[in-house]
């Protein structure tokens, strides 16, 4: 069974309709959905998923039938973990694919001294995100990693931090 996240609305109907573009396709496209398949869609407050059947495929939409819903109440667990930026831009969707599967609450990437990467564009960035949307939904997680980049100096107080540095052999612990 499938897994897919919605961006807009609320549900709270018997009936929903997927009108989302890139949902529409991933659903009739890639997925190759017919009339009569069950999917799960997942709010992106990450606490109602619900069991819908495809009822009727449009152009633009899709109508889909409420068959069950689950309530969860959201995770006290948030690992944060921060990473310094990768040589390559492929090594990075790596990363963040991969911590998306297993679950981490917050990704933070920064230019270590010897990263090539310093910055990324926004296209980039977005990219990112979808990677780690589709990542999410694949491995069934209800949380889509959130991804950040900071300068080091510029460390968050968001609980205990441990960092690795793996060119130096060296942990620290940050208060």
């Amino acid at each position: 069974m499938v897994q897919l996240f919605i961006v807009e609305g609320n549900i709270d109907w018997a009936v929903y309709k997927i009108v989302d573009t890139s949902l529409h396709h991933q659903i009739t496209r890639v997925l190759r959905m017919q009339t009569g398949d069950f999917l799960f869609l997942q709010e992106r407050t990450w606490t109602k998923r619900v069991k819908v059947r495809i009822l009727h495929i449009e152009q633009k939409s899709i109508s889909t039938e409420i068959i069950t819903t689950e309530y969860a109440p959201p995770s006290t667990k948030q690992v944060t973990v921060y990473i310094a930026l990768p040589n390559k831009f492929d090594k990075l969707e790596l990363i963040v694919q991969k911590l998306s599967e297993i679950g981490i609450y917050r990704c933070v990437f920064w230019p270590a001294r010897k990263s090539i990467l310093r910055e990324l564009p926004q296209k980039k960035y977005e990219r990112l995100t979808v990677i780690a949307r589709e990542a999410t939904e694949q491995s069934w997680w209800r949380c889509v990693p959130i991804i950040s980049f900071i300068d080091i100096v510029e460390l968050p107080s968001w609980g205990q931090v441990i960092l690795f540095d793996y060119h130096e052999n060296l942990a620290s612990q940050v208060p």
